[in-house]
């Protein structure tokens, strides 16, 4: 077969497909590990930010995120008998606490 020009687009085109598939074959298991990953960092900061607390729940408004999750306004830190011993906000990607 010859080089000719309809048969390089073909095979690019043939090409950029096959790449389409493997990399829609590794979007969905990386996002969500990176969900994962995300929400451990998050309690990570929590944690730093109000050492004393043994959880946080989140509290949040009527608004929802572009994924339909509630938008978290901020988090209650509670203690391990579900005391508040303080709070903490986001401010852009970091965790600030008030106690």
């Amino acid at each position: 077969m010859k080089n000719t020009p309809v048969n390089i687009i073909v095979k690019m085109i043939a090409l950029s497909a096959l790449a389409a598939v493997l990399l829609a074959l590794t979007f969905v298991p990386t996002q969500a590990q990176l969900k994962v990953l995300q929400a451990e960092q998050e309690k990570q900061a929590l944690k730093a930010v109000l050492p004393q607390a043994a959880d946080f729940e989140p509290v949040t408004g009527d608004q929802v995120d572009a994924d339909g999750e509630p938008i978290v306004l901020y988090f209650r830190g509670v203690d391990s008998s579900g005391n508040i011993v303080g709070y903490a906000f986001r401010n852009t990607q970091r965790c600030t606490g008030v106690s």
